[in-house]
Protein backbone atom coordinates (compact mmCIF):
# COMPACT_ATOMS: atom_id res chain seq x y z
CA UNK A 1 0.00 0.00 0.00
CA UNK A 2 1.28 3.43 -0.90
CA UNK A 3 2.08 5.75 2.01
CA UNK A 4 0.00 8.61 0.60
CA UNK A 5 -3.01 6.27 0.32
CA UNK A 6 -2.49 5.19 3.91
CA UNK A 7 -2.23 8.82 4.98
CA UNK A 8 -5.48 9.60 3.17
CA UNK A 9 -7.31 6.78 4.88
CA UNK A 10 -5.86 7.77 8.23
CA UNK A 11 -7.04 11.36 7.85
CA UNK A 12 -10.45 10.68 6.36
CA UNK A 13 -11.49 7.29 7.67
CA UNK A 14 -10.38 7.12 11.29
CA UNK A 15 -11.81 10.51 12.25
CA UNK A 16 -15.05 9.74 10.42
CA UNK A 17 -15.34 6.40 12.19
CA UNK A 18 -14.86 8.03 15.57
CA UNK A 19 -17.74 10.43 14.84
CA UNK A 20 -19.92 7.63 13.45
CA UNK A 21 -19.33 5.34 16.42
CA UNK A 22 -19.96 8.15 18.89
CA UNK A 23 -23.18 9.00 17.02
CA UNK A 24 -24.34 5.40 16.94
CA UNK A 25 -23.58 5.02 20.62
CA UNK A 26 -25.52 8.22 21.41
CA UNK A 27 -28.52 7.17 19.32
CA UNK A 28 -28.52 3.72 20.90
CA UNK A 29 -28.33 5.13 24.43
CA UNK A 30 -31.03 7.72 23.62
CA UNK A 31 -33.39 5.07 22.25
CA UNK A 32 -32.82 2.83 25.24
CA UNK A 33 -33.26 5.75 27.63
CA UNK A 34 -36.50 6.77 25.88
CA UNK A 35 -37.88 3.24 26.02
CA UNK A 36 -36.98 2.91 29.69
CA UNK A 37 -38.57 6.31 30.43
CA UNK A 38 -41.82 5.38 28.69
CA UNK A 39 -41.91 2.02 30.46
CA UNK A 40 -41.35 3.71 33.82
CA UNK A 41 -44.16 6.19 33.12
CA UNK A 42 -46.52 3.35 32.25
CA UNK A 43 -45.49 1.54 35.44
CA UNK A 44 -46.08 4.69 37.48
CA UNK A 45 -49.52 5.13 35.91
CA UNK A 46 -50.42 1.52 36.65
CA UNK A 47 -49.13 1.91 40.20
CA UNK A 48 -51.35 4.99 40.60
CA UNK A 49 -54.42 3.00 39.49
CA UNK A 50 -53.51 0.09 41.76
CA UNK A 51 -53.10 2.45 44.70
CA UNK A 52 -56.55 4.01 44.05
CA UNK A 53 -58.19 0.58 43.79
CA UNK A 54 -56.45 -0.50 46.95
CA UNK A 55 -57.82 2.47 48.86
CA UNK A 56 -61.34 1.76 47.55
CA UNK A 57 -61.00 -1.90 48.50
CA UNK A 58 -59.98 -0.99 52.06
CA UNK A 59 -62.98 1.35 52.38
CA UNK A 60 -65.41 -1.30 51.06
CA UNK A 61 -63.96 -3.92 53.35
CA UNK A 62 -64.21 -1.63 56.38
CA UNK A 63 -67.87 -0.69 55.72
CA UNK A 64 -68.85 -4.31 55.02
CA UNK A 65 -67.29 -5.45 58.31
CA UNK A 66 -69.21 -2.74 60.22
CA UNK A 67 -72.63 -2.94 58.51
CA UNK A 68 -72.58 -6.36 56.89
CA UNK A 69 -73.71 -4.76 53.62
CA UNK A 70 -71.95 -3.61 50.52
CA UNK A 71 -71.42 0.14 50.37
CA UNK A 72 -73.95 1.99 48.26
CA UNK A 73 -71.69 4.77 47.01
CA UNK A 74 -68.96 3.73 44.57
CA UNK A 75 -67.19 5.79 41.92
CA UNK A 76 -69.16 5.58 38.70
CA UNK A 77 -66.37 3.75 36.88
CA UNK A 78 -66.01 1.10 39.67
CA UNK A 79 -68.04 -2.12 39.98
CA UNK A 80 -68.03 -4.93 42.58
CA UNK A 81 -68.12 -8.58 41.61
CA UNK A 82 -68.13 -11.74 43.69
CA UNK A 83 -67.20 -13.93 40.72
CA UNK A 84 -65.18 -13.47 37.57
CA UNK A 85 -68.16 -14.69 35.54
CA UNK A 86 -69.87 -11.41 36.43
CA UNK A 87 -67.11 -9.27 34.89
CA UNK A 88 -67.97 -7.04 31.95
CA UNK A 89 -68.46 -9.13 28.87
CA UNK A 90 -65.52 -7.61 26.98
CA UNK A 91 -62.97 -8.85 29.56
CA UNK A 92 -64.83 -11.86 30.99
CA UNK A 93 -63.29 -14.55 28.79
CA UNK A 94 -59.76 -13.28 29.35
CA UNK A 95 -60.31 -13.05 33.11
CA UNK A 96 -61.56 -16.64 33.22
CA UNK A 97 -58.48 -17.88 31.34
CA UNK A 98 -56.00 -15.74 33.31
CA UNK A 99 -57.27 -15.50 36.89
CA UNK A 100 -54.19 -13.68 38.21
CA UNK A 101 -54.23 -10.91 35.61
CA UNK A 102 -55.01 -7.40 36.86
CA UNK A 103 -54.97 -5.34 33.63
CA UNK A 104 -57.27 -5.87 30.65
CA UNK A 105 -57.86 -4.22 27.30
CA UNK A 106 -61.50 -3.88 26.38
CA UNK A 107 -63.18 -2.95 23.13
CA UNK A 108 -62.04 0.21 21.42
CA UNK A 109 -59.77 2.14 23.76
CA UNK A 110 -61.39 0.91 27.01
CA UNK A 111 -58.92 -0.20 29.68
CA UNK A 112 -59.70 -2.04 32.97
CA UNK A 113 -57.87 -2.59 36.24
CA UNK A 114 -58.95 -5.32 38.66
CA UNK A 115 -58.31 -5.50 42.43
CA UNK A 116 -58.94 -8.72 44.31
CA UNK A 117 -59.48 -8.66 48.08
CA UNK A 118 -60.83 -11.10 50.69
CA UNK A 119 -63.86 -10.85 52.92
CA UNK A 120 -65.63 -14.10 53.73
CA UNK A 121 -64.92 -14.94 50.08
CA UNK A 122 -62.96 -13.39 47.23
CA UNK A 123 -64.34 -10.08 45.98
CA UNK A 124 -63.25 -8.23 42.84
CA UNK A 125 -63.25 -4.49 42.32
CA UNK A 126 -63.21 -3.61 38.62
CA UNK A 127 -62.40 -0.07 37.40
CA UNK A 128 -62.69 1.18 33.83
CA UNK A 129 -59.92 3.83 33.70
CA UNK A 130 -59.87 4.85 30.04
CA UNK A 131 -60.61 8.45 30.88
CA UNK A 132 -57.75 8.56 33.39
CA UNK A 133 -54.97 7.37 31.01
CA UNK A 134 -53.04 10.60 31.02
CA UNK A 135 -49.96 8.97 29.46
CA UNK A 136 -51.96 7.77 26.47
CA UNK A 137 -53.22 11.29 25.84
CA UNK A 138 -49.73 12.78 26.17
CA UNK A 139 -47.90 9.95 24.39
CA UNK A 140 -47.27 11.79 21.12
CA UNK A 141 -45.94 14.83 22.93
CA UNK A 142 -43.68 12.68 25.12
CA UNK A 143 -42.26 10.84 22.11
CA UNK A 144 -41.70 14.11 20.27
CA UNK A 145 -39.94 15.53 23.33
CA UNK A 146 -37.70 12.47 23.63
CA UNK A 147 -36.83 12.58 19.90
CA UNK A 148 -35.90 16.25 20.04
CA UNK A 149 -33.78 15.70 23.14
CA UNK A 150 -32.07 12.72 21.52
CA UNK A 151 -31.26 14.73 18.39
CA UNK A 152 -29.86 17.60 20.42
CA UNK A 153 -27.72 15.23 22.45
CA UNK A 154 -26.56 13.49 19.25
CA UNK A 155 -25.53 16.82 17.70
CA UNK A 156 -23.61 17.79 20.83
CA UNK A 157 -21.90 14.40 20.97
CA UNK A 158 -21.00 14.59 17.26
CA UNK A 159 -19.36 17.98 17.80
CA UNK A 160 -17.46 16.65 20.79
CA UNK A 161 -16.43 13.54 18.82
CA UNK A 162 -15.29 15.66 15.87
CA UNK A 163 -13.15 17.90 18.10
CA UNK A 164 -11.79 14.87 19.96
CA UNK A 165 -11.02 12.99 16.73
CA UNK A 166 -9.13 15.97 15.31
CA UNK A 167 -7.14 16.21 18.51
CA UNK A 168 -6.37 12.49 18.45
CA UNK A 169 -5.63 12.26 14.71
CA UNK A 170 -3.38 15.34 14.54
CA UNK A 171 -0.28 13.66 16.05
CA UNK A 172 -0.90 10.58 13.90
CA UNK A 173 -1.07 12.78 10.79
CA UNK A 174 2.18 14.49 11.81
CA UNK A 175 3.80 11.11 12.34
CA UNK A 176 2.64 9.82 8.94
CA UNK A 177 3.83 13.00 7.20
CA UNK A 178 7.27 12.69 8.81
CA UNK A 179 7.66 8.99 8.02
CA UNK A 180 6.38 9.27 4.43
CA UNK A 181 8.50 12.30 3.53
CA UNK A 182 10.85 11.63 0.61
CA UNK A 183 14.52 11.44 1.54
CA UNK A 184 17.67 10.23 -0.17
CA UNK A 185 17.88 6.75 1.34
CA UNK A 186 17.78 7.94 4.96
CA UNK A 187 15.01 7.48 7.50
CA UNK A 188 14.01 10.45 9.68
CA UNK A 189 15.36 10.59 13.23
CA UNK A 190 14.93 12.96 16.15
CA UNK A 191 11.32 13.80 15.23
CA UNK A 192 9.87 12.46 18.50
CA UNK A 193 11.61 15.30 20.36
CA UNK A 194 10.55 18.01 17.94
CA UNK A 195 13.85 17.98 16.03
CA UNK A 196 13.33 19.60 12.62
CA UNK A 197 16.88 19.26 11.35
CA UNK A 198 16.00 16.51 8.86
CA UNK A 199 12.71 17.66 7.39
CA UNK A 200 12.72 21.41 7.95
CA UNK A 201 9.15 21.16 9.21
CA UNK A 202 7.80 23.15 12.09
CA UNK A 203 8.87 21.59 15.38
CA UNK A 204 6.21 19.34 16.88
CA UNK A 205 6.34 17.59 20.25
CA UNK A 206 4.24 14.46 20.43
CA UNK A 207 1.89 14.04 23.41
CA UNK A 208 2.82 11.85 26.37
CA UNK A 209 0.43 9.03 25.51
CA UNK A 210 0.36 5.91 23.33
CA UNK A 211 0.95 7.98 20.18
CA UNK A 212 3.97 9.63 21.76
CA UNK A 213 5.27 6.20 22.77
CA UNK A 214 4.80 5.00 19.18
CA UNK A 215 6.69 8.05 17.88
CA UNK A 216 9.59 7.45 20.31
CA UNK A 217 9.69 3.75 19.36
CA UNK A 218 9.73 4.53 15.62
CA UNK A 219 12.37 7.19 16.16
CA UNK A 220 14.64 4.73 17.99
CA UNK A 221 14.02 2.03 15.38
CA UNK A 222 14.76 4.40 12.49
CA UNK A 223 18.00 5.47 14.12
CA UNK A 224 19.08 1.83 14.45
CA UNK A 225 18.08 1.15 10.83
CA UNK A 226 20.05 4.19 9.63
CA UNK A 227 23.10 2.95 11.52
CA UNK A 228 22.66 -0.52 10.02
CA UNK A 229 22.31 0.95 6.52
CA UNK A 230 25.44 3.04 7.06
CA UNK A 231 27.35 -0.05 8.21
CA UNK A 232 26.10 -2.04 5.23
CA UNK A 233 27.09 0.70 2.79
CA UNK A 234 30.56 0.85 4.33
CA UNK A 235 30.82 -2.94 4.25
CA UNK A 236 29.72 -3.28 0.62
CA UNK A 237 32.07 -0.48 -0.39
CA UNK A 238 35.01 -2.13 1.38
CA UNK A 239 34.10 -5.59 0.11
CA UNK A 240 33.78 -4.25 -3.42
CA UNK A 241 37.29 -2.80 -3.21
CA UNK A 242 38.82 -5.85 -1.53
CA UNK A 243 37.28 -8.32 -4.03
CA UNK A 244 38.01 -6.31 -7.15
CA UNK A 245 41.71 -6.03 -6.31
CA UNK A 246 42.48 -9.81 -6.28
CA UNK A 247 40.24 -10.31 -9.30
CA UNK A 248 42.20 -7.68 -11.20
CA UNK A 249 45.45 -9.40 -10.18
CA UNK A 250 44.11 -12.76 -11.42
CA UNK A 251 43.05 -11.24 -14.75
CA UNK A 252 46.43 -9.52 -15.24
CA UNK A 253 48.34 -12.68 -14.34
CA UNK A 254 46.25 -14.71 -16.79
CA UNK A 255 46.79 -12.18 -19.59
CA UNK A 256 50.56 -12.14 -18.90
CA UNK A 257 50.80 -15.92 -18.92
CA UNK A 258 48.75 -16.14 -22.12
CA UNK A 259 51.16 -13.77 -23.87
CA UNK A 260 54.09 -15.95 -22.76
CA UNK A 261 52.44 -19.04 -24.24
CA UNK A 262 51.69 -17.52 -27.64
CA UNK A 263 53.54 -19.37 -30.51
CA UNK A 264 55.41 -16.30 -31.65
CA UNK A 265 56.65 -15.55 -28.13
CA UNK A 266 60.47 -15.50 -27.73
CA UNK A 267 60.46 -17.93 -24.82
CA UNK A 268 58.48 -20.47 -26.83
CA UNK A 269 60.85 -20.06 -29.79
CA UNK A 270 63.84 -20.73 -27.53
CA UNK A 271 62.23 -23.90 -26.27
CA UNK A 272 61.57 -24.97 -29.85
CA UNK A 273 65.17 -24.17 -30.88
CA UNK A 274 66.55 -25.93 -27.81
CA UNK A 275 64.52 -28.96 -28.70
CA UNK A 276 65.86 -28.84 -32.24
CA UNK A 277 69.48 -28.73 -31.03
CA UNK A 278 68.99 -31.90 -29.02
CA UNK A 279 68.13 -33.70 -32.29
CA UNK A 280 66.26 -36.36 -30.33
CA UNK A 281 62.65 -36.82 -31.41
CA UNK A 282 62.56 -33.16 -32.30
CA UNK A 283 59.19 -33.20 -34.01
CA UNK A 284 57.52 -35.21 -31.25
CA UNK A 285 58.81 -32.91 -28.52
CA UNK A 286 57.76 -29.83 -30.43
CA UNK A 287 54.28 -31.27 -30.91
CA UNK A 288 54.09 -32.18 -27.20
CA UNK A 289 55.18 -28.69 -26.16
CA UNK A 290 52.55 -27.12 -28.43
CA UNK A 291 49.90 -29.46 -27.05
CA UNK A 292 50.84 -28.63 -23.46
CA UNK A 293 50.84 -24.94 -24.28
CA UNK A 294 47.38 -25.24 -25.84
CA UNK A 295 46.09 -27.00 -22.73
CA UNK A 296 47.61 -24.37 -20.47
CA UNK A 297 46.11 -21.63 -22.61
CA UNK A 298 42.71 -23.34 -22.40
CA UNK A 299 42.99 -23.54 -18.61
CA UNK A 300 44.14 -19.94 -18.40
CA UNK A 301 41.30 -18.80 -20.65
CA UNK A 302 38.86 -20.60 -18.40
CA UNK A 303 40.41 -18.96 -15.34
CA UNK A 304 40.24 -15.57 -17.03
CA UNK A 305 36.60 -16.04 -18.06
CA UNK A 306 35.76 -17.22 -14.55
CA UNK A 307 37.44 -14.11 -13.12
CA UNK A 308 35.38 -11.90 -15.44
CA UNK A 309 32.17 -13.72 -14.48
CA UNK A 310 33.14 -13.52 -10.81
CA UNK A 311 33.65 -9.78 -11.17
CA UNK A 312 30.17 -9.41 -12.68
CA UNK A 313 28.71 -11.64 -9.98
CA UNK A 314 30.36 -9.58 -7.24
CA UNK A 315 28.98 -6.39 -8.76
CA UNK A 316 25.52 -7.93 -8.99
CA UNK A 317 25.53 -9.23 -5.42
CA UNK A 318 26.80 -5.91 -4.11
CA UNK A 319 24.04 -4.22 -6.07
CA UNK A 320 21.53 -6.51 -4.38
CA UNK A 321 23.04 -5.78 -0.97
CA UNK A 322 22.72 -2.04 -1.52
CA UNK A 323 19.29 -2.43 -3.19
CA UNK A 324 20.10 0.29 -5.69
CA UNK A 325 17.13 -0.31 -8.00
CA UNK A 326 17.79 2.84 -10.01
CA UNK A 327 21.09 1.42 -11.28
CA UNK A 328 19.48 -1.77 -12.56
CA UNK A 329 19.27 -0.87 -16.27
CA UNK A 330 17.09 -3.14 -18.42
CA UNK A 331 17.65 -3.48 -22.16
CA UNK A 332 16.42 -5.69 -24.99
CA UNK A 333 18.73 -8.66 -24.48
CA UNK A 334 19.16 -11.78 -26.59
CA UNK A 335 18.73 -14.84 -24.38
CA UNK A 336 20.45 -17.44 -26.56
CA UNK A 337 24.02 -16.04 -26.28
CA UNK A 338 23.69 -15.68 -22.51
CA UNK A 339 22.46 -19.27 -22.09
CA UNK A 340 25.16 -20.61 -24.40
CA UNK A 341 27.86 -18.68 -22.53
CA UNK A 342 26.60 -20.05 -19.19
CA UNK A 343 26.78 -23.60 -20.53
CA UNK A 344 30.24 -23.07 -22.02
CA UNK A 345 31.62 -21.56 -18.83
CA UNK A 346 30.59 -24.64 -16.83
CA UNK A 347 31.05 -27.37 -19.45
CA UNK A 348 34.00 -28.81 -17.53
CA UNK A 349 31.55 -29.83 -14.78
CA UNK A 350 29.84 -32.14 -17.28
CA UNK A 351 32.97 -34.17 -18.10
CA UNK A 352 32.29 -36.92 -15.54
CA UNK A 353 28.52 -37.01 -16.06
CA UNK A 354 26.34 -38.32 -18.86
CA UNK A 355 24.27 -35.16 -19.17
CA UNK A 356 22.84 -33.72 -22.36
CA UNK A 357 22.24 -29.97 -22.34
CA UNK A 358 19.37 -28.95 -24.62
CA UNK A 359 18.80 -25.30 -25.52
CA UNK A 360 15.41 -25.06 -27.21
CA UNK A 361 14.96 -22.92 -30.33
CA UNK A 362 12.44 -20.85 -28.34
CA UNK A 363 15.42 -19.34 -26.48
CA UNK A 364 16.39 -17.47 -29.65
CA UNK A 365 14.42 -14.43 -28.55
CA UNK A 366 14.83 -11.10 -26.78
CA UNK A 367 13.59 -9.93 -23.41
CA UNK A 368 13.71 -6.60 -21.58
CA UNK A 369 16.07 -7.63 -18.76
CA UNK A 370 19.27 -6.66 -16.99
CA UNK A 371 21.96 -8.79 -18.63
CA UNK A 372 24.22 -9.14 -15.60
CA UNK A 373 21.33 -10.05 -13.31
CA UNK A 374 20.08 -12.67 -15.76
CA UNK A 375 23.59 -14.13 -16.13
CA UNK A 376 23.98 -14.57 -12.37
CA UNK A 377 20.52 -16.13 -12.16
CA UNK A 378 21.14 -18.62 -14.98
CA UNK A 379 24.56 -19.49 -13.55
CA UNK A 380 22.95 -20.48 -10.27
CA UNK A 381 20.12 -22.39 -11.94
CA UNK A 382 22.50 -24.29 -14.25
CA UNK A 383 24.93 -25.15 -11.44
CA UNK A 384 21.99 -26.31 -9.32
CA UNK A 385 20.75 -28.54 -12.16
CA UNK A 386 24.22 -30.03 -12.76
CA UNK A 387 24.68 -30.74 -9.06
CA UNK A 388 21.42 -32.67 -8.78
CA UNK A 389 21.64 -34.57 -12.08
CA UNK A 390 23.98 -37.52 -12.61
CA UNK A 391 22.70 -38.50 -16.04
CA UNK A 392 19.93 -37.41 -18.30
CA UNK A 393 19.03 -33.99 -19.66
CA UNK A 394 19.10 -30.35 -18.63
CA UNK A 395 16.77 -28.26 -20.74
CA UNK A 396 16.40 -24.52 -21.37
CA UNK A 397 13.32 -23.14 -23.10
CA UNK A 398 11.25 -19.96 -23.28
CA UNK A 399 7.49 -20.15 -23.06
CA UNK A 400 4.75 -17.64 -22.24
CA UNK A 401 7.23 -14.83 -21.54
CA UNK A 402 9.22 -16.95 -19.07
CA UNK A 403 12.43 -18.95 -19.14
CA UNK A 404 12.19 -22.58 -17.98
CA UNK A 405 15.16 -24.57 -16.68
CA UNK A 406 14.46 -28.24 -15.99
CA UNK A 407 16.39 -31.39 -15.24
CA UNK A 408 15.43 -35.03 -14.79
CA UNK A 409 17.54 -35.62 -11.72
CA UNK A 410 16.34 -36.70 -8.29
CA UNK A 411 13.99 -33.72 -7.88
CA UNK A 412 13.36 -31.72 -4.71
CA UNK A 413 12.28 -33.28 -1.44
CA UNK A 414 8.55 -32.40 -1.12
CA UNK A 415 9.12 -31.41 2.51
CA UNK A 416 11.75 -28.84 1.41
CA UNK A 417 9.97 -27.58 -1.71
CA UNK A 418 8.33 -24.57 -0.06
CA UNK A 419 11.53 -23.67 1.85
CA UNK A 420 14.06 -24.31 -0.93
CA UNK A 421 14.65 -20.57 -1.54
CA UNK A 422 15.44 -19.87 2.11
CA UNK A 423 19.13 -19.36 2.98
CA UNK A 424 21.06 -22.47 4.12
CA UNK A 425 18.27 -24.83 2.98
CA UNK A 426 19.55 -27.63 0.76
CA UNK A 427 18.73 -31.19 -0.22
CA UNK A 428 20.31 -34.37 1.10
CA UNK A 429 22.70 -34.74 -1.83
CA UNK A 430 23.69 -31.10 -2.16
CA UNK A 431 27.39 -30.32 -1.85
CA UNK A 432 26.93 -26.55 -1.56
CA UNK A 433 26.01 -24.26 1.29
CA UNK A 434 22.35 -23.73 0.37
CA UNK A 435 22.64 -20.12 -0.85
CA UNK A 436 22.17 -20.61 -4.62
CA UNK A 437 18.37 -20.64 -4.66
CA UNK A 438 18.27 -17.90 -2.03
CA UNK A 439 20.28 -15.69 -4.41
CA UNK A 440 17.88 -16.64 -7.23
CA UNK A 441 14.93 -15.57 -5.09
CA UNK A 442 16.55 -12.22 -4.21
CA UNK A 443 17.38 -11.58 -7.87
CA UNK A 444 13.76 -12.28 -8.86
CA UNK A 445 12.44 -10.01 -6.13
CA UNK A 446 14.91 -7.28 -7.09
CA UNK A 447 13.89 -7.43 -10.76
CA UNK A 448 10.18 -8.10 -10.16
CA UNK A 449 10.42 -11.48 -11.86
CA UNK A 450 8.06 -14.29 -11.00
CA UNK A 451 9.66 -17.45 -9.59
CA UNK A 452 7.98 -20.85 -9.62
CA UNK A 453 9.67 -24.11 -8.55
CA UNK A 454 8.00 -27.47 -9.14
CA UNK A 455 8.94 -31.13 -9.23
CA UNK A 456 8.87 -32.79 -12.64
CA UNK A 457 11.01 -32.09 -15.72
CA UNK A 458 9.86 -30.90 -19.13
CA UNK A 459 10.42 -33.24 -22.06
CA UNK A 460 11.00 -32.25 -25.66
CA UNK A 461 7.26 -31.77 -26.15
CA UNK A 462 7.14 -29.50 -23.12
CA UNK A 463 5.24 -32.01 -21.12
CA UNK A 464 6.36 -33.19 -17.69
CA UNK A 465 8.29 -36.23 -16.53
CA UNK A 466 7.90 -37.88 -13.15
CA UNK A 467 11.40 -37.08 -11.90
CA UNK A 468 13.53 -33.97 -11.83
CA UNK A 469 12.64 -30.35 -11.15
CA UNK A 470 11.55 -27.36 -13.19
CA UNK A 471 12.22 -23.72 -12.35
CA UNK A 472 10.21 -21.04 -14.13
CA UNK A 473 11.29 -17.39 -14.14
CA UNK A 474 8.68 -15.05 -15.60
CA UNK A 475 9.93 -11.68 -16.88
Amino acid sequence: MRVDSLNYKLKHSLARRIVIWFSLLTITVSVLFGMISVMMMYDLEDAFFDQGLGQQAQRIKHEFEQTGEWPKALPENHTLHVDRSDFPEEIRATAMLEPDRTEFFGTGERYFHVKKFELDKPVYLVAEVSDQLILRLARDGIIEFLVICSLLVCVIVCLVAWVLSRKLILPLNRLVDIVSEERSGELPVGFSQGDKSHSGRESYVFPSNEIGLLAHTLDASFEQINQAIAREKAFTRDVSHELRTPLAIIKNAVELQLRRLEPDNDSFSKVEKASAKEKVDSDAKTSQIKSDAAKQMSILNRIGNAAIEMEKTVQTLLLLAREEHTQSVKTQTELMPIIENVVIQHRHLLDDKEIEVVIDDSCNTKQMVNKDMLTVLLNNLFLNAIQHTECGQIRFCVKDGAIWVSDNGAGIDPELLQYITDPSVKGKHSQGFGFGMAIVKRLCEHQDWGLEITNGAMDSAQGTAATGATIKVAF
